[in-house]
């Protein structure tokens, strides 16, 4: 989960000219990843992974990092598609 919701985020930066190479633990605000970005992100959790994220889940504790993200995932019981589910 976490390559997938990595290399996603670094589509995002790439989409705004900045090639960031990003690690699990980098905190995303501090790249500049900002609420237009999370809005993204969450429409992009919810596409692939088939969940809704509310927007009080939407916290730093749980979106600060793709770690925190994948924690956060883990512990909705979301799993990663098979490669048969998306595209």
């Amino acid at each position: 989960m976490d390559t997938i919701l990595k290399d996603y985020i670094e589509g995002q930066f790439r989409e705004l000219g900045d090639e960031v190479a990003i690690e699990i633990d980098d905190d995303l605000v501090l790249l500049g990843f900002d609420s237009i970005a999370y809005v993204r992100l969450v429409a992009f959790i919810r596409d692939r992974f088939d969940v809704a994220v509310p927007d009080a889940d939407v916290t730093v504790e749980q979106f600060g990092t793709v770690a925190a993200i994948s924690a956060y995932l883990t512990a909705r019981s979301v799993t990663e598609p098979t490669a048969g589910d998306h595209q």
